[in-house]
């Protein structure tokens, strides 16, 4: 399985992500760390949907079963 790390900034009220895979792709959530997970999940398989749907390209590694690792900054925005 590979891993897709997701770099994580907290925020006064919730969290903001990108990932260096997804171009352009960048998430804000205001609420829980566990809520913002599956967020962030929802938000990548829409990219990828759509991405096919237009057929632009994405990274071949979600074609496949992926982990996303969350990587989060200590700086709070």
């Amino acid at each position: 399985m590979e891993k897709v790390i997701i770099k994580v900034t907290p925020t006064k009220n919730g969290y903001n992500a990108g990932c260096n895979l997804l171009k352009g792709w960048i998430v804000a959530y205001n609420g829980d760390f566990e809520s913002f997970k599956f967020y962030v999940q929802e938000s990548i398989k829409f990219y990828i949907d759509c991405a096919k749907k237009d057929g632009m390209g994405y990274p071949t590694i979600f074609n496949d079963e992926y982990k996303l690792i969350f990587d989060i900054t200590d700086t709070t925005i």
